[in-house]
């Protein structure tokens, strides 16, 4: 069963709300990543086909708003 996007938004919500501190735990984008991942993992994984392009935008605005990517957009 898929999650409403109202869930997914409360999951975002959350994981940009965690983000100082993971920025700060893992500063080595080599273990940033992994666990990074896993939280995204988990979003996406509940998305429906539908809302799997709009979370996954989301996660990359939260990665670039705090400067783990730079803006790769063309």
């Amino acid at each position: 069963m898929f999650a409403t996007r109202e869930e997914l938004q409360r999951r975002l919500i959350k994981l940009e709300a965690n983000m100082p501190w993971l920025v700060k735990e893992y500063p080595d984008k080599a273990h940033f990543y992994p666990e990074f991942s896993s939280y995204a993992d988990e979003i996406t994984g509940k998305a429906s086909p539908e809302d799997v392009e709009w979370a996954t935008s989301e996660l990359s605005r939260i990665l670039i708003k705090f400067g783990v990517v730079d803006d790769f957009a063309p």
